[in-house]
């Protein structure tokens, strides 16, 4: 049998970063494909500071159209059946604080990081990052095979060559602490409740609420990855930025 994903994810050269990313397809709960590549020569738009402003918006939607897909890439285009969704392009990350870029007038405060946290935490060091995707290697979970999409380096194929290891087999390999609330179960109560007084008042019509939760890591990001990955994200991405910071992403929908 092929090795998996998450295996793969395991043996990746420790001085190559690597961007994994989930797709589901159809009714099925599980992710249907996974995709490994190796990110290359990221852009990043750092974060912005002062007052916002038209221009503001308008130099951020050309930096995204400069290192964004367009043209035929960004079309979209039904592929073969029974062959990935993906070929090559882009691997891209976009903030949430990027919405206030390209809209001034919904800018929220820029929350600072709590007392307790270490100096170098804190919010992302970017509010968008791009880079190239030339190739990737594709799993199928439905039929078990790789596909390879683009100039497959070399070193790939000794990792799809290896051998087997669960990578939830070493419980040592990370510690993930307890969560904490950013937002005070007063503070997020006393919003819930003024938004169902808005919604009476039929002055809002739907919002979806949310709060950040925090916890203290150590370890390896990759293990972190590979285990819950493998638990059956049907829309997941982990995506190494820099040697310091990595995103992972779970996601059912």
């Amino acid at each position: 049998p092929a090795i998996l994903p998450w295996e793969a994810l395991v043996a990746w050269p420790r001085d190559r970063p690597v961007a994994v990313l989930n797709r589901g397809e159809g009714e099925d709960p599980e992710p249907r494909w996974t995709l490994l590549t190796e990110p290359a020569s990221p852009s990043v738009l750092a974060p912005a500071t002062g007052p916002r402003s038209p221009h503001d918006a308008e130099a951020t939607a050309a930096w995204l159209a400069e290192r964004l897909p367009s043209g035929p890439l960004a079309s979209a285009i039904a592929p073969e059946p029974g062959t990935p969704p993906w070929a090559t392009g882009v691997v891209s990350l976009l903030a949430y604080e990027l919405g206030a870029r390209l809209e001034p007038a919904a800018s929220p405060p820029r929350r600072a990081p709590a007392p307790d946290r270490p100096s170098d935490a804190g919010p992302a060091r970017w509010d968008a990052w791009v880079a190239d995707a030339t190739w990737s290697v594709v799993f199928d979970h439905r039929r078990e095979r790789w596909h390879r999409m683009g100039d497959v380096p070399p070193w790939i194929e000794r990792i799809l060559a290896g051998g087997h290891a669960d990578p939830r087999d070493d419980p040592a390999a990370f510690r993930l602490g307890p969560l904490h609330s950013t937002t005070p179960d007063e503070r997020f109560e006393a919003m819930v409740a003024r938004c169902v007084e808005l919604v009476h008042a039929g002055d809002l019509f739907q919002a979806n609420l949310s709060r950040g939760f925090e916890a203290c890591f150590e370890g390896d990001p990759r293990r972190l990855a590979a285990a819950t990955l493998a638990a059956g994200a049907r829309f997941g991405a982990f995506v190494e930025t820099s040697p310091d910071e990595a995103v992972l992403s779970l996601s059912p929908e």
